[in-house]
């Protein structure tokens, strides 16, 4: 589940959005493996000032992905899988906290 709100005042706007993903059931090992659920929080600022000129359509965003460094849950492979990527790659991430920063402009 992924959920969101976004704040909004004159050129600024701030959104926040909640990342969930609920316990599961590993049935690719015997015994089957219970993986616990992981929840990450998102975080995104934008600038759009209405600016004159060739500075027009210019906006800044700052976002940060997994604010809190939340690694994902262990998940076990089967020996016929390469070995060391112990997360589920279908779902969640390694990468932990990734910070951006962006200028664009609309033409």
């Amino acid at each position: 589940m992924r959920g969101g709100a976004t704040w909004r005042l004159n050129a600024w706007a701030l959104t926040g959005i909640v990342n969930y993903l609920p316990r599961e059931t590993n049935n690719q090992v015997t015994p089957f493996q219970k993986v616990g659920s992981w929840t990450t929080v998102d975080a995104s600022l934008r600038f759009a000032q209405v600016l004159p000129g060739v500075f027009s359509g210019i906006h800044f965003s700052l976002a940060v992905v997994n604010i809190f460094d939340r690694d994902p849950p262990f998940v076990q492979l089967p020996a016929t899988v390469p070995q060391g990527f112990t997360y589920d790659s279908a779902n969640t991430s390694p990468l932990g906290r990734f910070l951006s920063l962006q200028v664009s402009k609309e033409w």
